[in-house]
């Protein structure tokens, strides 16, 4: 064994910077607590950066000045509330006046982790799917991770604490975990964190690794730090970072006393402490590790492609052909996360929500002082498993979870002055205080949910395989619908539906649904004034006098929102940009292409008409701006969003907006 010829050893663990600034300088606006925070104007933010600097200090810009705000301060010095979007600069104290950081600005934005603590108790997981998970028997705490709803720290009473921007990490989408003699080691798309003793210390990101989408990471006994990346494996020994293995990912660390590693790299590898490595037999090259578990002399290993596949020191092995992301070892009896699957118990017997579990799909499984926790996609849960390593068991429990968790896709908003509801797959979630009766209507909607319509009235519609209506006195009816719907527009107090059979209508008063139009390729509706636009296969189609016409100005259109401003004309995003089409019923007015891309074509997954003749829109690049009715252009200074599904412009405000993610939701206010 060797070292690979283009392994790269950096000398220093962080980058010297020459005017010794403060180092992973980063900024962290307060989550809302309750929703009046929303729309507050000033917000306390947090500044986070490694400790063991000298102190800093720190100057916001407000009203066009740069003014002094903390003076000593240390990691995690927090804020009185400042302007929303403040400028902050800092630097180490006793550096000459020039020396500062670059500009840092405060989120304006609400992102899912934070909409998600509106709809938590506090301590409360944040994420639905809980994906790795370890115990310190130091300590007696368990490390819970979330694809977007950052970190859960449980300790051994079961109090639990959620770690987000606000608490230190770089990202809340948190990939792995590792904790071990008090301290902890976290994961995330944007860097590693070490944590000692409750108090983030030290960030790792892209300038210093592979890349910064750490996604393995493991605490060695000698105080060595593993940094598993999506672009290869780094390690931090005596304060000097080596890069060890190259591309492609890796998926997995496990350290021994002997200063080594076996990685989750193109199979199974061993990482001696001098760097060498070797190839595990037995374990497929093209294979996904994700998990080991040792008893005695027996060694499993957690693959996606080979299941469970148990290492003997014979050379022999053993293949049980369930995919596998987690294995544990309790009492002598084998678990395994056997993901959609669910969890397998010894005898082979697989377990969900029947057994207790929050969730079908389990995705980790760690041994603690006293029996299992469990991460599935329903979120975290504690058993004591029974004899044998068999379950049922009726000793389940599991940590609070957010009833609107940060990585839940939204397919429809209904937004109101103290709260909102939001639907999907799951039905309907109230986020503060919405409709009168509302809970009749989450009760009487049938999931999945994908429309959720004001009428006008002071009532809403809840649209999927059925309508509901609750009108404004709370009095609820249902709708029966002859499949689940796509889509639905309320055009005056008729609502308009698109099923896979064709567009029907529910007339005002009318407890059924009339077919207006057989087909089986219309996809998505928009109303407003007296137009009504479908999209069918891709084309724009008006209706007019009973019939579906098409618009052929419009091109390839992969959104579209009727703009009630502007009686007549719709926004459509399409696969070549943005364009604003009018109706052959005023006048056939030509489509208006609009010039918002620097002349680069650019589809246009989500548009939404503002209500003052401008419009909200993403790009499939991730992208969002919002384009005022004078043709005005204002990019969101955003991180690159999941794709958009989605966009909801507030009511009350036209410069906000609401985008629906395939992983969560944003609040964002246009400058």
């Amino acid at each position: 064994m060797s070292l690979l010829p283009w392994a790269v050893l950096v000398l220093a663990a962080r980058a010297a910077d020459p005017w010794e600034r403060p180092d992973h300088l980063r900024v962290a606006a307060e989550p809302p607590r309750v929703w009046r925070d929303l729309d507050a104007r000033k917000r306390r933010v947090r500044l986070w950066w490694d400790a063991g600097d000298a102190p800093v200090e720190i100057q916001a810009l407000i009203r066009g000045r740069w003014r002094t705000v903390a003076q000593d301060a240390e990691p995690g010095w927090t804020s009185d509330p400042l302007p929303l979007g403040v400028a902050l600069r800092a630097r180490r104290e006793g550096q000459p006046p020039g020396r500062w950081s670059p500009v840092l600005t405060a989120p304006t934005a609400f992102g899912p982790t934070d909409l998600a603590g509106l709809a938590a108790e506090p301590g409360a997981v944040l994420g639905a799917r809980v994906g790795q998970l370890s115990f310190d028997p130091a300590t007696g705490d368990t490390w819970a991770t979330t694809l977007g709803g950052g970190a859960l720290q449980v300790t051994e009473a079961g109090e639990s604490r959620a770690w987000t921007a606000w608490e230190g990490l770089p990202d809340g989408f948190v990939i792995d975990v590792h904790a071990r003699e008090g301290e902890v080691l976290l994961g995330t798309g944007q860097g590693a964190l070490l944590v000692v003793e409750g108090q983030p210390v030290r960030v790792w990101d892209a300038a210093e690794l592979p890349s910064s989408h750490v996604q393995a990471v493991a605490l060695g006994p000698d105080g060595t730090r593993w940094l598993g990346t999506d672009a290869g494996l780094a390690r931090e020994q005596a304060g000097a970072l080596a890069t060890l293995l190259g591309p492609p990912g890796v998926y997995s660390i496990h350290t021994d006393t002997r200063g080594g590693a076996w990685v989750g790299w193109e199979g199974l590898r061993r990482v001696e402490p001098d760097g060498t490595r070797g190839v595990l037999p037995g374990i497929d090259s093209d294979s996904h590790v994700y998990d080991l578990a040792f008893s005695g002399e027996r060694l499993w290993v957690a693959t996606e492609e080979q299941g469970v596949v148990e290492l003997r020191p014979d050379g022999a092995r053993e293949v049980v052909g369930l995919p596998a992301y987690g294995l544990a070892v309790r009492d002598g009896a084998l678990w395994a996360a056997a993901g959609v699957d669910g969890l397998r118990d010894a005898g082979g017997r697989l377990h969900g929500r029947e057994s207790g579990l929050p969730g079908d799909t389990v995705w980790s499984v760690e041994p603690g002082r006293v029996g299992l926790w469990v991460g599935t996609d329903g979120g975290l849960a504690w058993l004591r498993p029974g004899a044998g390593g068999m379950l049922p068991t009726s000793d389940v429990w599991a940590p609070p979870r957010s009833r609107w968790p940060a990585d839940a896709r939204a397919d429809a908003l209904l937004l109101r002055k103290n709260g909102l509801v939001v639907g999907g797959d799951a039905g309907l979630t109230r986020v503060g205080n919405v409709l009168r009766d509302g809970d009749d209507l989450i009760v009487g909607a049938r999931q999945p949910v994908v429309a959720l319509l004001a009428d006008g009235h002071g009532g809403a519609w809840a649209v999927g395989p059925g309508a509901v209506h609750l009108d404004r006195r709370g009095d609820l009816r249902l709708v029966e619908l002859p499949g689940v719907a796509r889509d639905a527009a309320l055009l005056g107090d008729d609502l308009y539906v698109v099923l896979p059979s064709g567009l029907h209508r529910v007339a005002a008063g009318s407890e059924r649904a009339e077919l207006l139009t057989a087909a089986d390729d219309l996809t998505r509706i928009s109303a407003a004034g007296a137009g009504l636009w479908v999209v069918q296969s891709g084309r724009l189609m008006e209706w007019i006098d009973g019939a579906l016409i098409p618009v052929p100005a419009a091109g390839q259109v992969l959104s579209v929102s009727a703009d009630p401003a502007q009686p007549g004309h719709v926004w459509v995003g399409g696969l070549a940009g943005l364009r604003r089409v009018g109706s052959r019923a005023s006048g056939g007015a030509l489509p208006v292409e609009i010039p918002v891309l620097d002349d680069v074509i650019a589809a246009i997954p989500a548009v939404a008409a503002d209500g003052e003749g401008g419009v909200w829109f993403a790009t499939g690049g991730g992208r969002v701006a919002r384009l005022g009715v004078d043709l005005s252009l204002h990019w969101l200074d955003l991180p690159v969003l999941p794709a958009v599904v989605g966009i909801d412009v507030d009511p009350r405000d036209p410069s906000v907006a609401w985008l629906r993610t395939v992983r969560g939701t944003w609040r964002v206010r246009a400058p």
